[in-house]
């Protein structure tokens, strides 16, 4: 589910809500039914309980990393099962956010680095961990 005031405050691209959809199309009907886009900051969906329901909870934070109120909610969580992706620019924070998730019950599954633009020469990292 998309809430329409979050593509006019800035706080994502109007194309990721596109391509989500055009994504999930392309899916058989029993395996798109679930699936929804909800765009928010990560300490707006803190406070607004958004994280209660969920499955998969992606982060990109910016280079600082995550807010402790964030990283303190995802340690928080009482769902089974959860599964976070997380996204970072930024290696100190990404450690830093790392080893309070670990200590709290997360499991780190994955990781991977990547060249997100071309050209670049920066390595984004993308973590995959399990609650």
């Amino acid at each position: 589910m998309h809430d329409g005031r979050h593509c006019t405050n800035g706080l994502f691209s109007p194309h990721n809500v596109a391509c989500f959809e055009k994504a999930k199309s392309l899916l058989p009907h029993d395996a798109g039914r679930n699936l929804s886009y909800e765009a928010y900051d990560a300490t707006e969906m803190v406070k607004k309980n958004k994280l209660d329901n969920a499955d998969i909870i992606i982060v990109d934070p910016p280079r600082k990393g995550l807010d402790s109120e964030v990283v303190s909610a995802f340690n928080n969580l009482q769902t089974k099962n959860v599964k976070l992706i997380y996204v970072s620019c930024g290696f100190r924070a990404l450690k830093r956010d790392l080893t309070e998730l670990r200590n709290c019950g997360w499991k780190l599954v994955r990781a991977e680095g990547h060249i997100l633009f071309p050209g670049a020469d920066h390595v984004e990292t993308l973590c995959f961990l399990e609650k």
